[in-house]
């Protein structure tokens, strides 16, 4: 009898142990849809409380985000569709716009400017395929007082003559930590200057210049950095 209790109970933990493993081989099995497009939301603008990103008017597809923040990709729908940028805490409307999303593509929707004029600004990413040795960066000029801007990393300008509202293409760099300053095209005035970064082989980055050049405070001119993959 023991024997029998013995046997029966090597079965039940051999089943348990074969579906254990089943279930774990098909989650790593998973493949996301190459179709799948996503987009990262970014608050860049000062005085501005939380907000939210809605598409069509019905799918809220962010929590709130506060300034200087910004979320990791999430999956939106293709095609012609209509975004909505709304505050977190009482989802008043401060500004919407169509857009038409193709197919597996990453865009990122920097919300900038004012609090009295939102605006958006939609960029469709384009990154160089993945090195492990180097990082990549480009530059994107949200800078609400629409001065076309040069950026200089290591003596060298990288991006030149990138215009408010426009991003630069990705280029390839060396990891590390870099100096960059930012200047104005037309006069060569250095607008920020001594902006320290550090860089991860294998991953890409954007660095963005929003705010105001007349101003100063928190609605002054800033460079910040952020993580795209």
């Amino acid at each position: 009898m023991r024997h029998l209790l013995f046997v029966f109970s090597m079965i039940c933990l051999l089943s348990c142990t074969r579906n254990t493993i089943i279930i774990q081989n098909s989650e790593q099995n998973i493949e996301e849809d190459p179709r799948t497009s996503k987009i990262q939301l970014i608050h860049a603008s000062p005085g501005t409380a939380g907000i939210k990103l809605w598409q069509n008017n019905a799918t809220e597809l962010s929590v709130g985000r506060y300034y200087k923040s910004f979320t990791q990709y999430f999956p939106i729908q293709t095609g012609s569709t209509q975004f909505a940028i709304k505050r977190s805490s009482t989802n008043m409307l401060l500004n919407s716009f169509p857009a038409v999303i193709k197919e597996g593509s990453l865009y990122s929707l920097f919300v900038c400017d004012s609090p009295s004029r939102i605006t958006p600004v939609l960029i469709y990413d384009n990154p160089l395929p993945t090195k492990s040795d180097q990082a990549q960066i480009r530059f994107v000029n949200i800078l609400s007082s629409g001065e076309s801007l040069d950026c200089v990393i290591k003596q060298n300008t990288f991006f030149k003559g990138i215009d408010y509202k426009n991003a630069s293409e990705y280029m390839y760099t060396s990891p590390g930590l870099l100096t960059a300053s930012v200047k104005i095209s037309a006069s060569g005035k250095t607008l920020l200057s001594d902006i320290l970064f550090s860089l991860d082989a294998g991953k890409n980055y954007t660095i963005f210049v929003n705010g105001f050049s007349s101003l100063t405070g928190a609605s002054g001119a800033d460079a910040l950095i952020m993580t795209n993959l």
